[in-house]
């Protein structure tokens, strides 16, 4: 993944997990289905956690910085 923070073009490698629930959440897709998504790879039970985390991360690291809904 590359991205710009500060005017700083930024790096930082994707797991295939990570990078399909990026690709859905930059279409829409609600956060219910991405745990749904996440739960193939990760689990049921990890799913809603892991797919809060990589959320937070992507706020945190400055890969996202707004949302709309519709």
């Amino acid at each position: 993944m590359v991205w710009r923070q500060d005017f700083m073009a930024r790096f930082r490698p994707l797991s295939t997990e990570e990078a399909m629930m990026w690709d859905e959440a930059a279409k829409g897709v609600r956060f219910g289905v991405l745990c749904e998504m996440v739960a193939t790879f990760a689990g049921e039970d990890e799913a809603e956690l892991r797919a809060a985390t990589y959320l937070k991360n992507w706020v945190d690291m400055g890969m996202l910085a707004g949302c709309r809904t519709r």
